[in-house]
């Protein structure tokens, strides 16, 4: 919000201004796949960032100056997100592994998934069939996703030339955007090692996202 004034003859006119962000929505359907765990994703972050701004700054910054206010409970979604983007049992960790080991599967995935992230607060696959996936305990809703599918769509990296384009841009953002899909980096395997197959050269779709 924000405030101005205006006026004449030694007259003052007060104005009142509220601003809104609008974001791209949270997605939950009767299926959700790759695409919905990215967006979900991407959602989760921007909520931590407005807690982490909103409530945690802003009230440490009231103890800090002394001031009385009534303190505003909120919900921390820092273990979901530690749940998707975590290394080197998180969701889209154990994905990037899945599609690079020899015979990987969306099957398999699911196994390694509820292996990994059982006991997890944000996480679930209550009774699930492995080709039904798995629950992730998002800040709006609890979604199941269907795992059929993950593996190829994660391995959809952005293709070369668009890389290519991005570098060459005057935007520093967008230059930055162009480096993240020209190069893959390599990241521990679930077992704390280094892998011993070869890395891609650009990195998959998860891996993208989460440097972005």
């Amino acid at each position: 919000g924000g405030g101005g004034s205006s006026g004449g003859g030694g007259g003052r006119e007060r104005r009142q201004q509220i601003g809104v962000l609008d974001i791209f929505g949270f997605e939950f359907f009767e299926r959700n796949s790759f695409e919905q765990l990215c967006i979900n994703y991407a959602n989760e972050k921007l909520q931590g960032q407005f807690v982490a701004v909103v409530f945690e700054e802003e009230q440490a910054a009231y103890g800090r100056e002394g001031l009385s206010w009534v303190h505003v409970p909120f919900v921390d979604n820092k273990e979901t997100i530690a749940l998707i983007e975590g290394r080197p049992h998180g969701v889209l960790s154990l994905l990037d592994e899945e599609c690079l080991v020899p015979r990987g599967t969306d099957t398999s995935l699911a196994d390694k998934l509820k292996r990994f992230c059982v006991g997890h607060p944000s996480f679930d696959a209550p009774a699930l069939a492995r080709s039904e996936g798995f629950v992730v305990k998002h800040f709006a809703a609890d979604v199941r996703y269907t795992v059929a599918g993950f593996c190829d769509k994660n391995k959809d990296a952005l293709p070369s030339d668009l890389a290519q384009l991005a570098l060459r841009s005057t935007d520093a953002i967008v230059r930055a955007l162009g480096e993240l899909g020209r190069v893959g980096s390599a990241e521990a395997s679930p077992s704390g090692g280094r892998r011993a197959y070869n890395v891609p050269a650009t990195p998959s779709s998860g891996a993208f996202l989460k440097h972005t």
